[in-house]
């Protein structure tokens, strides 16, 4: 029973990092109405960023923060450039070879910049693992899952961009 109870744990905390993934690919389709393949590889060049700002001795806080400004500046790069070019046009067929094609890019990119090999990334919050009873959670995890759930929380109840987006699907809904 007490491998059942920590596999049911360790399950809930991976399904809640893989439902925030799939939530991130929802909220860029709804924000723009293009399924963006390479937003998982736009995730992971922005990760070896934070790695590699962290290797260079900027402080781990510090590096996460420049790896989300570059990401940011790359994301409007590539929207400005890529995206926005032939978002008009009514055949969506090029974007989806576009977003392809820089998932393809990225990914090689990130393998000849940063080698094949995977790298560690240093733990955001360290401390003991709490027990609780027979299961076992890392500090880290619980983190992780606390905070994506205020924020998207605070995203859906208390921005204008979360209340719209809200607001969009119950018409949608109505309307069927």
């Amino acid at each position: 029973m007490d491998v059942f109870l920590q596999q049911l744990v360790d399950g809930l905390m991976w399904g809640a990092l893989y439902g925030a993934f799939a939530l991130s690919i929802v909220l860029v389709y709804r924000a723009s109405g293009i399924v963006n393949f390479a937003q998982g590889e736009m995730a992971m060049f922005s990760a070896f960023f934070a790695w590699q700002f962290h290797a260079w001795g900027v402080p781990l806080y510090l590096a996460v923060l420049g790896a989300m400004a570059v990401a940011f500046v790359g994301g409007a790069a590539t929207e400005r450039v890529l995206i926005r070019p032939l978002a008009s046009s009514p055949n969506h067929m090029p974007l989806v070879i576009i977003t392809l094609g820089l998932m393809l890019v990225l990914n090689s990119a990130a393998g000849w910049i940063w080698g094949v090999q995977s790298k560690e990334f240093p733990a955001i919050v360290s401390g003991p693992v709490l027990t609780l009873g027979p299961v076992a959670v890392s500090q880290q995890s619980l983190v992780i899952v606390v905070v994506v759930a205020a924020l998207l929380f605070v995203l859906f109840q208390r921005t204008k961009v979360g209340l719209a987006m809200r607001r969009r699907q119950t018409t949608r809904t109505r309307r069927s």
